[in-house]
């Protein structure tokens, strides 16, 4: 293996090693921010109210762990627990039946979020006007609102919210007014609603310090998911199933980006532009893009590979901003996206974009953990790379840039065992060079080689691209035509020894032309079983030497009369 697949291999072997020791740092981390969340719910609570409008210091309180799915706050968590103690005091300090943190809904309804009797909807609360146009009146005018002196009821309800930022609306309600003090309540809610925001603030703090727990995790299990990766698909594969875990996107996709050779020698600082060309090679399950899609220079992925950007965050996105990936591309529901480049030595050689349904479901955390991942897939990408470069140097004749005997070795059979299965035929030329020791006696070994390399490229660009043209050995090549009967290949063999005996190849001191001579065979045509289509070729091959060379001779079980 060569001296840079070792390097490499060390290099994905120390970031792993890194992402493992992150492992060991986050556990301990781990302890750090239980003990930061337990910290920031005792300060919560610090903040509760006193009969007096004051606060008061309570002990450490007890609550149940239950995780988060969708990052809002659900019933029977630390945040919940935390919120409904607040609100508790809250109704305790007044003397109130009730109260209530509102959180607007898509349809821009109230929704529960949380209440001091555990559970409270606005359709228990019987006002003029009604609690939900209440509600609905503070949060847009910033200040509270409260039913009318003549209701039996009372209810005034405050948003919740600081420096912009809105929570919702808190409501206080008293079946009886008579029951509680309406204007002391009027007077305290403003100052509640600010202290609920500054809970529910270090709620949200805490809430994304939980969002890296396991990530580590996830990154190392990801770094020996692309160490094993050998080829760009499976390589693409780890990448967008490692993303999705990371980020908790709901699809993913894994780009590679070929930079010009001017622009990737012309931009060596990251914020310089470095022209080229991408194309998305993997995408995870469900997604609406497909492989092989052309990346366009303004997309939101062009952008980020060529001016090789840390990475790009849309909370909220719409697809009447400029697109993704490029114009063309299929419409769906794109909420936040987030846009990482692969870069390696200051160039770039991909991306990583993934979305999400929600807004904000992809942030400024999920683009910090796709950073790091983004730091493993770039050493991963190059690795395959140059593990392709050595495969396809170690598969090609080194003259004639054509595959060589072990490549074609391996396709015969492939093709051969493809025949048995789909009864299909499978055709083989061999050609062989008229009097090329003369060439190599006469005008040397170096024009010799000149010879041989104008001819494989002769007769590669006169086949099809599924067709296999090989150096078998020496001044011999040998073509492979899959699907192609003995007459079919007969017609071709004849062409391209037409096409051999028009080369006029350039030496120096002058031009040299030369001749070749064909045997075609067919599997299972000529006969004698799979072993046999080679044997029957060079059969024909020397049918045609024997017979004055640079002719074309078929072997159909016997050999047929030269066909020129």
């Amino acid at each position: 293996m060569p001296a840079a697949a070792f390097t490499l291999g060390a290099t994905i072997a120390a970031l792993l090693t890194a992402l493992l020791a992150a492992l060991i740092i986050t556990r301990r981390a781990r302890e750090e921010a239980e003990r930061t969340a337990a910290q920031n719910a005792t300060l919560a609570l610090a903040l509760r109210p006193t009969p007096s409008g004051g606060m008061r210091a309570v002990g450490s309180p007890r609550f149940r762990r239950v995780p988060s799915t969708d990052g809002s706050i659900p019933e029977h968590t630390v945040e919940s627990e935390v919120v409904e103690r607040y609100l508790q005091d809250i109704r305790d300090a007044l003397g109130a039946d009730d109260v209530v943190l509102w959180k607007r809904g898509e349809r821009d309804e109230l929704i529960t979020a949380a209440s001091a009797s555990g559970s409270a909807s606005v359709d228990d609360f019987h006002t003029t006007p009604p609690a939900e146009s209440l509600a609905h009146w503070a949060l847009q005018q910033g200040m509270p609102a409260s039913n009318y002196d003549t209701d039996d009821a009372f209810l005034v309800a405050a948003p919740v919210g600081t420096d912009g930022r809105e929570h919702g609306a808190i409501a206080v309600y008293a079946a009886d007014r008579r029951a509680m003090s309406c204007e002391r309540a009027r007077t305290y809610i403003p100052r509640y609603g600010k202290r609920l925001a500054m809970v529910l603030d270090l709620l949200r703090d805490g809430r994304e310090t939980r969002r890296y727990r396991g990530k580590s995790e996830v990154l190392a299990r990801a770094a020996e998911r692309i160490q094993e990766s050998t080829d760009l698909s499976t390589l693409g594969r780890a990448i967008c199933q490692a993303a999705l875990e990371v980020s908790g996107a709901s699809r993913a996709a894994f780009v590679v980006w070929s930079a010009t050779r001017s622009a990737a020698a012309g931009a060596s600082n990251l914020g310089d532009e470095e022209e080229g060309s991408g194309r998305i090679v993997t995408v995870s399950v469900g997604h609406a893009m497909s492989p092989g899609f052309e990346i366009a220079r303004d997309s939101f992925v062009g952008t980020a590979c060529r001016e090789r950007q840390r990475f790009t965050i849309r909370e909220s996105y719409r697809m009447s901003d400029y697109p993704i990936f490029g114009a063309g591309e299929p419409s769906r529901k794109v909420s936040s996206i987030a846009v990482v480049p692969l870069l390696r030595d200051g160039r770039s050689l991909g991306a990583i974009a993934v979305e999400g349904d929600q807004e904000s479901q992809l942030t400024s955390v999920e683009g910090s953990l796709l950073l790091l991942l983004s730091s493993v897939a770039s050493v991963g990408l190059e690795s395959v790379r140059q593990l392709e470069e050595v495969t396809a140097r170690a598969a090609t004749d080194e003259l004639t840039g054509l595959p060589n005997r072990r490549l074609f070795d391996e396709r015969i059979k492939q093709h051969l065992a493809e025949c048995d299965r789909f009864d299909q035929v499978l055709s083989l030329i061999l050609c062989d060079v008229d009097h090329f020791k003369r060439v190599n006696d006469q005008h040397g070994h170096k024009a010799g080689d000149l010879v041989l390399a104008a001819i494989g490229r002769a007769l590669a660009h006169g086949i099809r691209n599924i067709d296999v043209c090989a150096r078998y050995g020496g001044e011999e090549l040998a073509i492979l035509l899959p699907q192609t009967p003995i007459e079919r290949a007969r017609e071709v063999a004849d062409r391209l020894r037409r096409t051999v005996e028009a080369l006029r190849v350039p030496i120096e001191g002058g031009t040299i032309s030369v001749t070749a001579s064909f045997g075609v065979a067919c599997y299972p045509t000529s006969g004698g079983g799979r072993e046999a289509l080679f044997q029957n070729a060079d059969r024909a091959l020397y049918a045609a030497k024997s017979e004055g060379r640079n002719k074309v001779n078929v072997n159909c079980g016997k050999l047929a009369r030269a066909a020129s």
